[in-house]
C-alpha cells in the first residue's frame, strides 16, 4: 500500500482533486442506483407474490362454489400454473408445460393464508409458489416463473453498470475542469511570484480580485517582499557604509607604506611607521569585531548566557575599568543606583554596552565635567542611563545616533570612532528584548537609556 501512497502524493493538486471529485460523483451515483435496483427488485417481487396470493384465492373460491376445480390449460412462461396436490404429497392434474417444473412439497395446513416460498431449477429458472390448504385435504400450488422479472433486472443491471460507467468518465472531466478553474488564481499567482527576482522586489502581488484563500497568500507574498525589499536596502546601504569606512584606514595604511618606500630611512622613522600602520591595523580589527557583534546581534538565534546580576555592582565594575581614562580626560565619573536592583542578562553583553556609552559619553564631555551612571527599576523591568553634562546632540542628529557609522555628533575629543558603538548598545538592548533611546538638549547634555525587561524564572532557566 505504500507505493500507490507515495504515487499519490507526487500528483498535482488539480489531479488530486478532479480524483476526489470523481469518485465522490462515482460512490454517490451508485449508491443511488444500487437503490434504484433494490426498490425494482422489491416491487416486482411484491407483485408477484400479490399475483400468486390472489390467484391462490381466485381458485379456492372458484372450487368452493363449483365443487370441482376449474383451472387446466397450458403453461405459459409469464402466466401463474396451477396445479394440485394430493394429502399423500403427490401431483393431481397436473398441468402441462415445456422446462422443468418445481416438485411438490408436503408443507403443514394452512388453509386460512397461501405459504409462500422460491425454487429455482437447475437451469437457473427461478420459481415463485404459493400453497394453499382446500377443504377436502389437497393443496393447490400456484406456479409461476420469474424469468420475465430476472430479464428486466438482468436488463437494469447493465443499464446501470453503463450509466455507472459513464458517471466516472464525465465526473473525472468535470472534476478536472473544475479544479483547473479553481485552481487557475493560484497558477497566475505562481506566474507573478516566478517574474520577480532582486532587482525588482518593489513590484507587489496585490490580487484583490483573487478568492480568499488566494487573496491571503498573496497578501503574505506581499508582506515577505516588503520584508525582504527593507533587508536588501538595508544591505546595499551597509554595504556602501562598510565600504567607505574601510577606504579611510586603508588608504592611510596605503599612505604609510608608499612614504616609508620612497627612501632609505633611519630605524626610528622606520619604527613611527610602523606605529603608525599598526594603530590602522588595530582600528581596522575593531571595526571587524564591532560589525560581527552586530551581524550576530540581528540573528535571533545569538544565544545569551543569562544571569541574576546587581544593577550597581555592574555600574561600580564599568566605572572602576574607566577610571584611568576618566582621570586622563579630567572627567568625574558618579554611581547613582540603589541597592537590591537585580536583573537578568547577559553580564558581558551588558557591560560592553556601558562602556560603549561611558566612552562615548567621555568624547563629548570637556575637562571638569561629570557622567553619571544610573540605574533604575520599574514595574516592567531595569533601565540603565549614562549623562553627560557635555555639548549635547542636535535634534536633527537624535534620529539618527543609533545608526551605523553615523558620527554626525562625534564632535568632542577622542571621536575617532567609527560610529558603531552606539549602534551596538541597540543591538545589546535588542537582544534582552529591550529598547535603547536618548534625550539630549544643546549646551546641556545628552543621557543614553537602556531599558531591559523583566524576565520570568522559566525563561531564565531555558536560556541559561
Amino acid at each position: 500500500m505504500s507505493a500507490p501512497r507515495g504515487a499519490l502524493r507526487n500528483w498535482s493538486i488539480s489531479a488530486r482533486l478532479a480524483l476526489s471529485y470523481a469518485v465522490s460523483a462515482f460512490v454517490l451515483v451508485a449508491c443511488a442506483t444500487w437503490l434504484q435496483y433494490r426498490s425494482l427488485a422489491r416491487d416486482l417481487a411484491e407483485e408477484d407474490d400479490q399475483l400468486l396470493v390472489s390467484t391462490s384465492s381466485a381458485v379456492v373460491r372458484d372450487i368452493a362454489l363449483h365443487d370441482s376445480p376449474r383451472w387446466h390449460g397450458d403453461a405459459f412462461p409469464d402466466a401463474p400454473h396451477v396445479r394440485f396436490v394430493s394429502p399423500a404429497c403427490t401431483l393431481v392434474d397436473a398441468v402441462s408445460g415445456n422446462g422443468e417444473l418445481p416438485p411438490a412439497v408436503c408443507l403443514p395446513d394452512s388453509r386460512s393464508r397461501a405459504v409462500l416460498r422460491s425454487w429455482t431449477s437447475s437451469t437457473g429458472v427461478e420459481w415463485r409458489i404459493a400453497s394453499r390448504s382446500l377443504p377436502d385435504g389437497r393443496r393447490v400450488e400456484i406456479l409461476l416463473n420469474r424469468e420475465t422479472d430476472t430479464t428486466v433486472l438482468r436488463r437494469s443491471r447493465r443499464q446501470l453498470a453503463a450509466v455507472l460507467l459513464l458517471v466516472l468518465c464525465v465526473a473525472g472531466l468535470l472534476g478536472h475542469v473544475i479544479a483547473r478553474r479553481g485552481l487557475a488564481p493560484i497558477e497566475r499567482l505562481t506566474a507573478r511570484v516566478a517574474t520577480i527576482d532582486a532587482r525588482s522586489l518593489d513590484q507587489r502581488l496585490m490580487m484583490a480580485d483573487a478568492p480568499p484563500e488566494v487573496r491571503a497568500l498573496s497578501e503574505s507574498f506581499d508582506t515577505m517582499l516588503q520584508r525582504l525589499e527593507g533587508a536588501f536596502d538595508a544591505l546595499t546601504g551597509y554595504s556602501a557604509e562598510l565600504a567607505h569606512e574601510l577606504k579611510t584606514p586603508l588608504h592611510v595604511l596605503r599612505q604609510h607604506i608608499e612614504v616609508a618606500l620612497t627612501r632609505p630611512r633611519t630605524n626610528e622613522q622606520y619604527r613611527e611607521v610602523l606605529s603608525g600602520t599598526l594603530e590602522e591595523v588595530e582600528r581596522l580589527r575593531r571595526m571587524a569585531d564591532d560589525i560581527l557583534f552586530l551581524a550576530r546581534a540581528r540573528d535571533p538565534r545569538a544565544p545569551l548566557r543569562l544571569e541574576r546580576l546587581d544593577a550597581r555592582q555592574e555600574l561600580e565594575a564599568v566605572a572602576d575599568f574607566l577610571d584611568a581614562l576618566t582621570e586622563e580626560r579630567g572627567v568625574t565619573c558618579v554611581v547613582e543606583a540603589a541597592d537590591g536592583i537585580s536583573l537578568d542578562g547577559d553580564r558581558t553583553l551588558l557591560r560592553r554596552a556601558l562602556v560603549n556609552l561611558v566612552s562615548n559619553a567621555l568624547a563629548h564631555t570637556p575637562p571638569g565635567g561629570a557622567i553619571v551612571l544610573r540605574a533604575s527599576r520599574s514595574t516592567t523591568g531595569t533601565s540603565f542611563s549614562v549623562e553627560d553634562n557635555g555639548a549635547g546632540i542636535p535634534p536633527a542628529a537624535v534620529r539618527r545616533v543609533f545608526e551605523r557609522y553615523y558620527r554626525g555628533a562625534a564632535n568632542g575629543p577622542g571621536a575617532d570612532g567609527a560610529g558603531l558603538g552606539l549602534a551596538i548598545v541597540r543591538g545589546i538592548a535588542e537582544l534582552h528584548g529591550g529598547i535603547a533611546r536618548v534625550e539630549s538638549e544643546v549646551g546641556k547634555g545628552t543621557t543614553v537609556v537602556v531599558e531591559v525587561p523583566h524576565r520570568t524564572p522559566p525563561d531564565l532557566s531555558e536560556m541559561s
